[in-house]
């Protein structure tokens, strides 16, 4: 009959990571957890990533949209009003990969889509609240 055992061992944490504790501790949702369907899981931190921000973004810019522009032809004209959305991405930078696929969910939602550089409201607001 065969045992298998296994060793566990803990470093010390470094001087840095020490320092930070007192910073960590403050972080929401640091060693919490909430109830899932599956029982109580642990509130994992991730980095944010570009393509979750920028999806963030374009989502609120849509769901706005969405409540404004028929209130908008109540107040205005019953005609097709046009709202542009600016989304956040562009030719240069490391956003250029996500144009086709943001462009088409601003489109796919009835609306048209502004990128780089002509997307001042993005240049100029979505950097300030995101």
């Amino acid at each position: 009959m065969s045992t298998k055992s296994a060793i566990e061992t803990q470093s010390q944490p470094s001087e840095l990571e020490t320092y930070f504790q007192q910073f960590r501790k403050h972080i929401v949702g640091v060693d919490q957890t909430f109830q899932s369907p599956y029982g109580q899981k642990k509130i994992i931190y991730k980095k944010p990533v570009l393509r979750d921000k920028i999806y963030t973004e374009t989502l609120l810019s849509l769901n706005i949209a969405r409540e404004l522009v028929p209130q908008l032809r109540r107040a205005i004209t019953p005609a097709k009003y046009d709202l542009e959305i600016h989304v956040d991405v562009g030719p240069l930078g490391p956003t250029r990969d996500m144009i086709k696929e943001v462009v088409g969910m601003v489109n796919g939602n009835g609306f048209k889509a502004k990128t780089k550089p002509d997307s001042w409201g993005a240049s100029s607001v979505a950097d300030k609240h995101t």
